[in-house]
């Protein structure tokens, strides 16, 4: 009896020394302030920023002195466009950091706020902090990156694309994502878009039919080539507020396909743009400008050269059309497939308004 005894104690000690230092030091872990930074950081890069500011918060309470914790909050509240609130909380960083590493996270969360939060006169504080990054960690991949951000918001494509190279040459998390902004600025580029406001618009991965309203009238200049047609103007109720409200009250009378207004006065500005859906826009302006109506059905019959799109949907003639006027491209010519129902980027938008001024003559 006494012997089991013995032996459970044994089995009971030896469980409580392989268990409870790693659940006390996971406790630990898990309720350190350093813990909650890391993880508000995380939960900011995937969109979460509530989640993110809670996290930034906890940090804040059990270590009021924790510089990226502040950094994290600047962050947060540049993407809800409280610009003042997001330089308080950068300056107070800056006011406790003390080591090269805290330095080196101010300045890149200064340029990142001039970036979420760009205007002319934040980019003095970006440059500035950026040469400073360099002075202290030269080479440093996330300020290369975030830098070329900022200078693609200020429409200085070049210096942009020379940081981007940059970040190429070395191994870190941000190559694949300084490779598809590179493929974006070069297309800009190549778009050659009339307006800054066709560039603002060209920097998006997804545009909405606000956007493209604003591209119709600014980069393809409709109102100046198209006659309105004589009817009366439909009336809109959900364009309040709409920084594109009045190219969309311009591009409205003309019933564009997929640009049209219900009959219940809805234009759904913030829908974004489907590549099937570009291409129906971009053949009625075609057609019309062309006075060529027979295209519209002509390619109906034509067997589809993509798995997924098919010749029974409404857009089949459209994407054809576009396809064939080089309007749009395949999304994996490789694999058949033409990716109907994905965005359109801005910068694909040029591109297409840019190939439709060529093939319509428009100067």
């Amino acid at each position: 009896m006494r012997a089991k005894k013995h032996i459970l104690f044994l089995c009971l000690l030896c469980f409580l020394c392989s268990c409870g230092p790693h659940k006390i030091f996971l406790k630990q872990q898990i309720s350190s302030p350093q813990y909650h930074v890391e993880t508000g950081m995380v939960l900011f890069e995937l969109g979460k920023t509530k989640e993110a500011e809670n996290e930034f918060q906890l940090a804040l309470q059990m270590d009021p002195h924790l510089v990226k914790a502040y950094v994290g909050r600047a962050l947060v509240e540049a993407t809800k466009n409280k610009q003042q609130e997001a330089l308080k909380f950068i300056k107070r960083a800056e006011e406790i950091a003390k080591d090269k590493e805290e330095i080196v996270n101010v300045n890149l969360g200064k340029i990142r706020i001039t970036y979420i939060s760009y205007t002319a006169k934040l980019l003095p504080m970006a440059e500035k902090a950026f040469a400073q990054i360099m002075e202290i960690k030269p080479g440093y991949p996330p300020a290369y990156f975030y830098m070329a951000l900022v200078y693609e918001k200020a429409f200085q494509f070049d210096k942009a694309l020379s940081l981007l190279d940059k970040v190429l040459k070395s191994e870190n998390a941000l190559v694949l994502k300084a490779y598809n902004e590179i493929d974006k600025i070069t297309k800009i580029k190549k778009a050659q878009p009339l307006t800054n406001v066709g560039k603002e618009i060209g920097l998006k991965d997804a545009i909405t039919r606000a956007d493209m309203a604003a591209l119709l009238v600014h980069e393809l200049k409709l109102p100046q080539i198209l006659e309105i047609p004589h009817t009366s103007p439909p009336m809109i109720r959900d364009i309040g507020g709409e920084r594109f409200a009045k190219e969309i009250i311009t591009i409205a009378p003309y019933h564009i396909a997929e640009l049209s207004v219900t009959v219940d006065g809805y234009f759904d500005p913030q829908l974004k743009i489907t590549k099937a859906s570009f291409c129906e826009i971009l053949q009625d302006i075609y057609v019309r400008i062309s006075g060529d109506e027979g295209l519209r059905n002509r390619f109906k019959n034509i067997r589809s050269p993509y798995k997924d799109l098919d010749p029974r949907a409404p857009y089949y003639n459209a994407c054809i059309l576009a396809l064939i006027k080089g309007f749009v491209l395949p999304k994996d010519r490789l694999n058949k497939e033409f990716g109907p129902l994905s965005p359109v980027s801005g910068a694909d938008a040029l591109i297409g308004l840019k190939r439709l001024r060529t093939e319509l003559r428009i100067f």
